[in-house]
């Protein structure tokens, strides 16, 4: 084959990871390039001491110029400038400003380049991120100042993040602190520029989501792009870079463009999600070479993506669990409380109906909220006595661990969700492997193990009652000796709902009792807490992190159920800014997508979490009067990537009474006329068969004042609960 460069071919020599030199031997080899790669092995650190043999020193030797990874293992890339500095392209300040993103903002801030507001903070001072935070405000990123092994260490940190695993994943001593806007959108803009300073800009794209993780593409707009290619050609100039580079820029708040990242290489591609690897790589080698205009640098039109919907690509990484199977486990090298979740952020399979996994009344509610929107769904139940079977005809029926069953059901779906979480997770898991939408995801649905979400939300450092999960009558005793005595609340690792599934244990035989219901599995034991107050709080959150808050809920319980609640909840501001910090928090961590409830206990002044359930919640059903947008529309509308609606009351006070079973079998619905003639009452009754105790409907009350509106509630709820005196 004829070579494309016309002069004397150079021997070029790659330093990277076996699967990037073999793309760069191939895109070399169809320019005619002469190609040599060094690829030592970075999975430890015995091997990749290997840069320092005569390897090296031969390669270096052969090379007339070298082009490095970008992400170069700091060892290998020490010994490169140590041997061949001159040979590099880049050269070693343009590879220690892209590794070195403290050195960066130093960089840019003294050549008059706006940056956010940043200082550098050691290693292991936790004292030193909170202040610069309650300056700032939170949240704040924390990036190390040095690559490791596993890549970059970048942390979005908020008040409830756990420091200590954010220092330990990285052997930097010096970190770059700095504010962050999680939401705001977020620009690219990959150039090649030749050693001679010939520059062809390749792609500009805007993405908008939260923290580190894959975006959603928005358009560019014609006065932002002109800004960024302005300052990244300066930036390019200035550190006079010979090959492909991405600048990535921050739009903040008040319109400026702070410049963010700053790397190197064919791994731009990453943040433009514009060229093949292959088109990207032949420009690359283009630009080290300095190949004039009868090779020209733009790739050929035809191996160009649309700028306007580029490629998407679904790359998050979910921090692995104990028992893991949700997504693909890797280091937590993103987010100091990288998520455990893993909701499936693949396209939706349009012209198919939401799927909900589960027939009660959730399902019931979730599909009038989906009627008012147009969207068709279908509902995978158990039962023809199920809530959702009176009004609704596509309906499947068959048990939700059936693999077959929820196979067949989810081929037919868009997105599936639940009006439960007790599915088994590693079938969602499955499901999602091959190609199946489901929200929220495997790994999601393991927290619901009330269990293993009280280990993990301690370990990740959230306020939790003390706890312990005990298999037998000996390890219950020793807690409830450790921690003043019986009685404790014994509580079913999954199942749990309305009461079901927890008890007071009051001494050895109720403890064996406990433990034969609860078979192998074990439970999760707390001390019976002097608890002052039960609050409640609702996330509704997008696959990218857009998200909305619930007003804080005010819950009365009885024999652990929930019997009524206010809204809002009169609290003193730093609890209630507590509340919504950690309902938010956990909504990141657990990568929830759709409505996430965070239960709470108020003891002794101190916010601990209780609970948390990944779909609507009893403690929301207020919202379907009581906001602007139910908790139903947000959930469907979060699922399905919308825009999510305003979570605000449309009253001073909203009050809501569940309605139970009595002890005479009667069916509410026949004293219906009792509730209604209560003004401003809204009645729900979900078309379940009467058992007593069973949860059979609520009624919601708007008014201006909490107290009023709750007796409203529950003076309704008695109408229609208690038979009239004869």
């Amino acid at each position: 084959m004829q070579p494309v460069n016309a002069r004397p071919a150079a021997q070029v020599g790659f330093v990277g990871r076996r699967e990037s030199a073999s793309k760069f031997e191939a895109a070399a080899a169809g320019l005619g390039i002469d190609l040599i790669t060094f690829s030592p092995d970075r999975s430890g650190q015995a091997e990749a001491k290997s840069a320092d043999t005569d390897m090296l020193d031969d390669f270096v030797a052969r090379s007339s110029l070298i082009s490095v990874e970008f992400g170069c293992e700091h060892g290998i890339y020490c010994s490169l400038m140590d041997v061949a500095d001159r040979k590099l392209r880049p050269d070693s300040s343009t590879i220690h400003v892209a590794h070195d993103p403290l050195a960066a903002r130093y960089v840019f801030q003294d050549c008059g380049f706006e940056v956010a507001e940043f200082e550098e903070v050691d290693s292991g001072d936790d004292a030193g991120v909170q202040r610069f935070a309650r300056q700032h405000g939170w949240p704040v990123r924390l990036r190390a100042s040095r690559w490791g092994l596993e890549g970059p260490a970048v942390h979005v940190v908020r008040p409830y993040s756990v420091l200590g695993r954010a220092w330990a994943v990285s052997s930097a001593q010096r970190w770059l602190l700095e504010t962050w806007e999680p939401l705001t959108p977020q620009l690219a803009v990959v150039i090649a520029r030749r050693p001679s300073g010939h520059q062809v800009v390749l792609g500009v794209t805007a993405t908008s989501g939260q923290d580190c993780r894959p975006r959603r593409e928005l358009p560019v707009s014609a006065s932002i792009r002109k800004r960024a290619i302005s300052i990244t050609r300066s930036i390019v100039d200035g550190l006079d870079v010979a090959g492909v580079v991405t600048v990535q820029f921050i739009c903040s708040s008040d319109g400026r463009l702070l410049v963010d990242d700053f790397t190197y290489g064919p791994a731009a591609r990453g943040a433009a999600g514009l060229l093949l690897d292959d088109t990207l790589i032949a420009c690359h080698l283009r630009a080290i070479l300095d190949l004039g205009p009868d090779v020209p640098m733009r790739p050929p039109a035809q191996q160009l993506r649309s700028v306007a919907a580029p490629q998407r690509s679904s790359t998050m990484q979910p921090m692995p669990t104990a028992d893991s199977g949700g997504g693909q486990p890797t280091a937590p090298t993103v987010g100091a409380l990288a998520p455990i979740g893993g909701s499936g952020h693949a396209p939706l399979r349009e012209g198919m109906p939401v799927g909900i996994v589960g027939g009660g009344q959730l399902a019931r509610m979730m599909v009038l909220a989906a009627a008012r929107l147009g969207v068709e769904v279908c509902v995978l139940a158990r039962s023809t006595d199920d809530a959702v079977c009176s009004f609704l005809p596509d309906v499947m029926f068959g048990d939700p661990d059936d693999p077959q069953v929820l196979d067949e059901f989810t081929r037919c779906c868009r997105v599936v969700t639940f009006d439960h979480e007790n599915v088994d997770p590693a079938l969602v898991d499955g499901l999602t492997r091959v190609g199946r939408i489901i929200r929220p995801g495997a790994a999601t649905l393991r927290a619901c193990d009330k269990a293993t979400q009280r280990v993990q939300l301690a370990a990740l450092g959230f306020p939790v009652p003390p706890f312990a999960v005990v298999s037998n009558v000996d390890e219950m005793t020793d807690f409830a000796g450790a921690n003043g005595g019986w009685p404790v609340v014994a509580k079913a690792r999954r199942g749990g709902y309305d009461g079901r599934g927890v008890r007071f244990v009051d001494g050895d035989e109720q403890a064996i009792v406990a433990c034969a219901l609860a078979g192998n599995g074990g439970l999760l034991i707390e001390p019976a807490l002097a608890i002052e107050r039960e609050l409640a709080v609702l996330v509704a959150r997008r696959p990218g992190g857009d998200h909305v808050v619930y007003p804080i809920v005010d819950v009365h319980t009885r024999n652990f159920v929930c019997e009524s609640l206010v809204v809002p909840a009169q609290l003193e501001p730093a609890a209630a800014s507590d509340v919504v910090s950690i309902a938010v928090e956990l909504a990141h961590v657990l990568d929830a997508v759709g409505v996430l409830a965070v239960e709470f206990f108020l003891v002794d002044g101190q916010v601990l979490v209780n609970e948390i359930a990944p779909r609507p919640h009893n403690t929301g059903h207020f919202t379907i009067e009581g906001c602007v947008t139910s908790q139903f529309e947000n959930h469907l509308r979060a699922v399905l990537d919308l825009p999510l609606g305003s979570t605000a009351l449309v009253a001073p006070a909203v009050a809501t009474a569940n309605v139970f079973g009595g002890a005479d079998g009667a069916d509410p619905r026949t004293r219906t006329s009792r509730a209604l003639a209560f003004d401003r009452a809204h009645v729900h009754l979900y078309a379940k068969q009467v058992r007593v105790g069973r949860k059979l409907g609520h009624i919601t009350v708007l008014g201006d004042d909490p107290h009023l509106a709750l007796a409203t509630a529950l003076h309704a709820r008695d109408a229609l609960s208690i038979d009239e005196p004869t």
